[in-house]
C-alpha cells in the first residue's frame, strides 16, 4: 500500500498510526512527522534530510540506506528496525532511544546526542565520529570497529560491550564508565583505551561490576 503525500499528511496531522505501508525512496525532507507512531513502515532509501522526528515512534521500520541529515529527533524511539547504512551527519538527537536495531555502517557524523540509548543494537562500523555526545548509554550492543573519532563524550556509560577494536582516533572521554554486566569475583583491572595524539585529554573509564541497568 502508498500514500499519496497529501493523504499522509493528514494521517499524520491528525495523530492516526501508520501501518506497513511503503515509503520506499520518499522524498520527506523537512517534513514534521512529530508525534507520529510508523510500525512496519518501509523508509528503504527515502529522503528525511532536516524531518523534525520529536517524540515519534517507529517500530519494526525497515530505513536501509535512508538519508536522516540534519534532522531533529527530541525522545524519538526506534524499536527493532533495519536502519543499516542510515546517514545521520550533522542531526540533534536529544533523549532519542533504539532499541535491538540494526544500525550497521550507520553514519552519525557530527551529530549532537545528548542522552541517547542503544540497548541490544547491531552497531559494527558505525561512525560516531566527531559526535558531541552527553550522557549517552551503550547497552549488550556490537561495538564491532565502531569509530568514535573525534567524538566528544561526557559521562556516557558503556554496559557490556567488547570494546577491542573500538576506535577512538583523537576522542575526547571523559567521566565514561565502564560497567562489567555480570557480578564475578574475578578481580577487577583498570581499562585502559589508547588514544593515538598525546595532547588528547585521556579517556577514564571506570569498570565497576552490575547485575543490574545502568543508573539514568
Amino acid at each position: 500500500m502508498s500514500l499519496t503525500d497529501e493523504q499522509l499528511r493528514e494521517l499524520v496531522d491528525n495523530g492516526v498510526p501508520i501501518l506497513k505501508i511503503s515509503l520506499k525512496e520518499r522524498d520527506l525532507r523537512d517534513w514534521n512527522l512529530s508525534g507520529a507512531l510508523f510500525e512496519g513502515v518501509d523508509f528503504t532509501g527515502a529522503q528525511l534530510d532536516g524531518a523534525r522526528l520529536d517524540e515519534s515512534v517507529f517500530a519494526n521500520c525497515c530505513f536501509d540506506r535512508a538519508s536522516m541529515n540534519e534532522c531533529y529527533g527530541n525522545a524519538v524511539f526506534f524499536n527493532t528496525c533495519v536502519m543499516a547504512g542510515t546517514q545521520w551527519r550533522q542531526s540533534l538527537l536529544f533523549q532519542a532511544k533504539w532499541h535491538e536495531c540494526d544500525v550497521r555502517d550507520a553514519d552519525f557524523d557530527h551529530a549532537m546526542m545528548d542522552e541517547t540509548v542503544f540497548i541490544g543494537c547491531r552497531l559494527a562500523g558505525v561512525r560516531y565520529t566527531g559526535v558531541q555526545g552527553r550522557e549517552m548509554t551503550f547497552m549488550k550492543s556490537d561495538m564491532e570497529r565502531v569509530d568514535f573519532s573525534q567524538a566528544q563524550l561526557f559521562k556516557s556509560t558503556l554496559f557490556g560491550l567488547d570494546l577491542k577494536t573500538v576506535i577512538f582516533h583523537k576522542a575526547s572521554l571523559v567521566n565514561v564508565i565502564w560497567l562489567l554486566p555480570v557480578i564475578s569475583s574475578v578481580p577487577v583491572e583498570p581499562v585502559s583505551v589508547i588514544v593515538s595524539e598525546p595532547d588528547v585529554q585521556p579517556v577514564n573509564v571506570q569498570p565497576r561490576r552490575s547485575s543490574g541497568l545502568p543508573d539514568p
